[in-house]
């Protein structure tokens, strides 16, 4: 069973729980006295091109079957499809199985990771295209704000002036020759 989430900033597994609860639903109606063996990257975009280390070591398992609550959890770049189908395994998910032994299973497969990696280069154009747009006009476009800055009015960042007193006060320490 693989489980995954792009984007979990806070650590919490809010979306594996929720995968986790509907691909054990699927692996008790089939294999109702059957191991299943749990691989989860939490926090890990498929599409980024991120290692996966918990998919990297399922690949590696000799699985029988995949369980994954959709295919574009289990994978968002063709060549990744490459890889499942040389190991001839079925892919099981909540939305349908995959059939990756068969020419027709294959195609199907192929087409819907194409599909997948189409939203996934349309929301990264759509997200850059955003944030220079918030550049050009001055605000803030995205990421960590730097230390010392806060945000402002209209998303615009301002130096914390308390903050900065202290960067200030620790760069003349230093300077100064203090540890």
């Amino acid at each position: 069973m693989y489980l995954r989430i792009s984007h979990d900033p806070t650590g919490a597994q809010i979306g594996v729980t929720r995968q986790r609860a509907d691909c054990l639903t699927i692996a008790q109606s089939r294999w109702p006295d059957a191991p299943v063996v749990e691989y989860v990257d939490n926090d890990i975009s498929a599409y980024s091109g991120a290692r996966r280390p918990a998919y990297e070591a399922m690949l590696k398992s000799g699985a029988t079957a995949i369980i994954s609550y959709n295919l574009d959890r289990l994978l968002r770049q063709p060549r990744q499809l490459e890889a499942l189908i040389d190991l001839g395994v079925p892919i099981i998910t909540a939305q349908g199985d995959l059939d990756l032994t068969t020419h027709d299973g294959q195609l199907q497969a192929r087409i819907l990771v194409a599909v997948a990696k189409k939203s996934s280069d349309d929301t990264s154009r759509r997200v850059k295209r955003a944030a220079r747009d918030r550049a050009e006009q001055g605000r803030f476009h995205g990421g960590r704000i730097p230390f010392p800055m806060t945000r402002g009015a209209a998303g615009v960042l301002v130096v914390d002036e308390t903050a900065a007193a202290m960067v200030r006060e620790v760069a003349r320490r230093v300077v100064e020759g203090e540890t």
